[in-house]
């Protein structure tokens, strides 16, 4: 009976977050046209760029929805075996997820209200949120995913773990973080986007700590988070659970790096009027996202199929017990 109505419970959830999805995906669309209807008349309000903001929107939508899909399930099963230690666990990991997803959605939207905002008198605090709020998001997305990793990770044990090696990512990843940084430096407040808007508004100095440093931390978890979710799927048993987790952490590390990607295009001088290099990048990182999306699926709905069958919802904190 309770397992019962934790699936009423877990369905009413599904099909609220489900709900949520649509709304974004008709908002965005709407918002778009509208947007582009108020251009009408000038060079930037031409059937091609209509047809362009359009089409990135179908494809965005198509990302959102991919996205949700593959965050419920894998919340689903989370729930399934919560009372279990890898459960517990895996509910950050799942939470971390839910949240990634709503960062891209809050991203993508903000751009495009923005838009509709671009002579009012608060543009300055519009283009503000647009930067803080979903990178607000993407921080707790990177925390849930790291806390959830580091508790899954210390289940396996740390023997044999390569930590030479990891420091060397580090030392990388510091590297590229510098180079960043002092490009970010140089070149975010002289940026301007679309219609001469510029992408941040704030000083350069509180920038470097309010948004940069953040950014640079969201990575950081991010990565930590991947490797020790792949350090898991190495040593977790059960062949269903290492392929889902290495699924899971390639998708994350994917849709990490289209999101330093996209962060690369904000501090870069190319436009995204027509059918530029800027727009056809845009593809390029909607497409990623899409496709690191697509390998956590294909983890999550293995484990739909498990769950299908009696008793398939055994928790790897089962099975390594079986195996001892």
């Amino acid at each position: 009976m309770l397992r019962r109505y934790n699936g009423r419970k877990a369905l009413k959830s599904s099909s609220l977050v489900y709900a949520v999805a649509f709304a974004a995906a008709i908002l965005l669309v709407a918002v778009t046209a509208i947007s582009a209807k108020s251009l009408s008349g000038t060079p930037d309000g031409s059937f091609q760029n209509l047809m362009i903001r359009l089409s990135i929107s179908v494809v965005e939508v198509v990302l959102w929805l991919i996205a949700f899909h593959c965050a419920v399930r894998f919340k689903r099963y989370a729930n399934s075996i919560k009372q279990s230690k890898d459960g517990k666990s895996l509910g950050y990991v799942a939470n971390g997820l839910l949240l990634l997803v709503a960062y891209i959605v809050a991203l993508g939207l903000s751009v495009v209200l923005l838009d509709l905002v671009r002579d009012a008198p608060y543009r300055n605090m519009a283009i503000a949120a647009k930067g803080y709020l979903p990178l607000g998001i993407a921080l707790a997305s990177s925390l849930y995913l790291y806390v959830g990793s580091r508790r899954l990770a210390g289940l396996v044990g740390s023997k044999g773990r390569n930590h030479r090696r990891e420091q060397g990512y580090k030392v990388l990843f510091g590297i590229f973080a510098l180079l960043f940084a002092i490009n970010f430096y140089l070149h975010a407040t002289q940026v301007r986007g679309d219609y001469g808007m510029p992408r941040f508004t704030f000083p350069i100095n509180i920038l470097m700590f309010s948004y940069l440093l953040p950014s640079i931390v969201m990575w950081a978890l991010g990565l930590l988070a991947c490797a020790n979710l792949a350090w898991y799927a190495r040593h977790t048993p059960g062949t269903i659970y290492k392929r889902l987790f290495r699924n899971l952490y390639q998708g994350i590390l994917t849709v990490l790096l289209s999101i330093f990607m996209f962060q690369l295009l904000l501090i870069s001088p190319l436009v995204f009027i027509g059918m530029s290099s800027g727009i056809m990048m845009i593809y390029g990182i909607l497409f990623m996202a899409i496709f690191g999306f697509v390998l956590v699926y294909r983890g999550a709905q293995k484990l739909a199929k498990l769950e299908a069958v009696d008793g398939a919802s055994a928790s790897p904190a089962q099975l390594r017990s079986v195996a001892v």
